[in-house]
């Protein structure tokens, strides 16, 4: 006997088997099968296959609706738009606002400072001439 035919025969003898076993198994149940039990089985078969669609439904929009949704809203331009920066905050981070440095003993300025209006630089009053005209 070659090693096809004696697999054959082991799959055949397995699958009858199989076969007989399940055919007792609907006799023995349909001796005693009424209508609520028909139907307890529609809604137990109903409940299980409802709740896996759902369960399904919820994978699938969390794997690929919501990356296809982040990437389809970045690529207009409005996700950025539909969450507005807050006042006092540059790109997301709260900057704290400071008044300018006002150094009275030295010429140089500041990286802090506003510039030139940031310094008083008059050592005395500045005289008005609109009367000499």
């Amino acid at each position: 006997m070659k090693l096809d035919k004696a697999l054959g025969t082991l799959v055949l003898v397995a699958g009858s088997g199989l076969l007989m076993g399940m055919g007792f198994l609907a006799y023995m149940v349909g001796k005693t099968w009424t209508e609520a039990t028909t139907q307890s089985l529609v809604t137990g078969l109903v409940a299980v296959c409802g709740g896996g669609a759902v369960v399904l439904v919820l994978l699938v929009s969390l794997i690929v609706g919501i990356p296809m949704a982040i990437r389809y809203l970045e690529g207009m331009g409005r996700a950025r738009q539909s969450w507005p920066v807050a006042p006092g905050t540059v790109q997301g981070r709260v900057v704290e606002e400071r008044p300018p440095l006002l150094l009275a003993d030295t010429d140089e300025g500041s990286w802090d400072s506003p510039g030139v209006a940031g310094y008083d630089l008059w050592e005395e009053e500045p005289v008005s001439r609109s009367g000499e005209w």
